[in-house]
């Protein structure tokens, strides 16, 4: 697919998702097979399959594309339905260990954001829990259950802040579970709320299981814009599957929501983070916040250290990172995990063959090519 077509196809998706009136092109131009590629790389097939169902859509849409999309969207159905049955499991033993998790991303805006769970294209699983040491203890249930770290070992508790296991059974589906001690696993924003406050304001998600939870709507969006940063840092693009999440969520804002999501913005450095992810969000779907909003955020972002243009630069991310820490000596631990891991972690990305002095020269000559 060459960058005109792309572009059309994005165009299109994009069009049939908002305002029908914007669509590109006589309908009958329209590649099936071409929008079904362009949806499923941006994890929309299952939202373009739920509005292409709606009935204003039946005569602007020729049958055989939304045929195209319902076939597309089954297997989404059916990994949705996979998820849920795992979701479920694994909240009733944590439960049953007394062990309070919070819901991140995709994992809860699909039981509360949109129409159906399907409609949210979901990778694997995000908890968040009170602390390292209650993900170690996750850890050691999860695995009764099947579930297994998909990495030797961490590079250290302050590098990230997830631990993510694996549920590889001969004859089931590949399932990954993130367990979060901190709502971003990027040092960048992982300081920037704690678990107390989270939970306080958390909502409850009945569609999915009972007692499950997941992050506040003004929480949910703020988590939305450091995701979109962390994955910027990490040369991971945006998709519409996340930028849709954003433009969701503004128009399910309560009355008074815009200006708590100022205030706590302002107040945690994310000012900037808040008006990127906006600006992506309106670019595609229209805006969404208030000007008022706007205009307080960008006085806020003026005065922020963080240049989030910067973030595709390695060394400026771990510029960002070390300043992060609010200690001297959290700072000092990380700059030890970082030059020198555990072993454990050297031997899993090395090769275990490999010599502590072979692996540690290979880190530092992969830094300095940064």
């Amino acid at each position: 697919m060459d960058a005109s077509d792309l572009q059309y196809s994005r165009g299109l998706l994009i069009g049939l998702l908002t305002t029908p009136a914007s669509l590109p092109g006589e309908s009958d131009s329209w590649d099936a097979g071409r929008l079904v590629n362009v949806a499923r790389h941006e994890g929309v097939v299952g939202l373009l399959h739920a509005r292409l169902a709606e009935p204003a859509m039946v005569d602007l849409v020729p049958a055989a594309v939304r045929e195209a999309v319902a076939r597309a969207a089954q297997p989404e159905v059916a990994r949705s339905l996979y998820l849920e049955s795992h979701g479920r499991r694994l909240l009733a033993r944590l439960a049953a260990a007394q062990l309070p998790v919070l819901l991140l991303k995709g994992s809860a805006l699909a039981y509360w954001a949109y129409g159906d769970p399907w409609q949210r294209n979901c990778g694997d699983i995000d908890l968040l829990l009170r602390s390292r040491a209650e993900v170690d203890r996750a850890a050691v249930i999860l695995a009764d259950m099947g579930y297994r770290p998909s990495t030797g070992a961490l590079p250290g508790d302050l590098v990230s802040f997830e631990l993510t296991l694996e549920y590889a059974a001969e004859g089931a589906s590949r399932l990954e579970v993130d367990l979060h001690w901190r709502l971003s696993s990027t040092p960048m924003f992982a300081f920037r709320f704690d678990w107390d406050e989270l939970e306080a304001g958390a909502i409850a998600l009945p569609t999915l299981a009972d007692g499950a939870r997941g992050l506040m709507p003004v929480h949910a969006w703020l988590h939305a814009c450091m995701h979109r940063l962390q994955n910027r840092a990490n040369g991971v693009p945006d998709t519409l599957k996340w930028i849709y999440d954003l433009d969701l969520l503004g128009r399910l804002f309560a009355s008074d929501d815009w200006d708590v999501l100022a205030g706590m913005a302002c107040e945690r450095g994310l000012a900037g983070a808040s008006l990127d992810g906006a600006a992506a969000a309106a670019a595609r779907f229209g805006a969404v916040m208030p000007d008022a909003t706007r205009v307080r955020l960008m006085r806020a972002a003026a005065s922020e250290p963080m240049d989030i243009d910067r973030l595709d630069q390695w060394w400026y991310v771990q510029r960002m990172s070390l300043a992060a820490y609010p200690t001297l000596g959290l700072k000092l631990d990380w700059l030890r995990q970082r030059l020198m891991p555990d072993r454990a972690h050297l031997r899993a990305r090395y090769g275990a063959d490999t010599g502590l002095f072979c692996a540690l020269l290979r880190r530092l000559r992969s830094a300095l090519r940064r």
